[in-house]
């Protein structure tokens, strides 16, 4: 589970001769405000690399600590630990 489509630092460029006195200039990108989004999708890649299952659960605009209280996210993982019985 991770949100995406927050506004996260993704680079920190120094100017040469400027590191590590200077402050850097931040390069923003797509992510949950805490960690980029490339990283976040990383566990996309055990989908192919194993026979176990591999979920993930996107949360749009979901930052990185809120998800853990996002309606979203408790309605899933609900879902998963106690399925919903469909009467025939």
């Amino acid at each position: 589970m991770y949100g995406y489509n927050v506004s996260t630092p993704e680079m920190l460029v120094y100017k040469k001769g400027y590191f590590p006195d200077y402050q850097p200039r931040e390069i923003m990108g797509d992510g949950d405000g805490t960690v980029n989004v490339r990283s976040l999708k990383a566990c996309n890649l055990l989908k192919t690399k194993q026979s176990q299952p591999v979920y993930t659960f996107e949360i749009l605009k979901g930052e990185h600590m809120q998800i853990l209280n996002h309606p979203q996210m408790l309605k899933y993982v609900q879902e998963l630990l106690v399925p919903s019985r469909k009467t025939f």
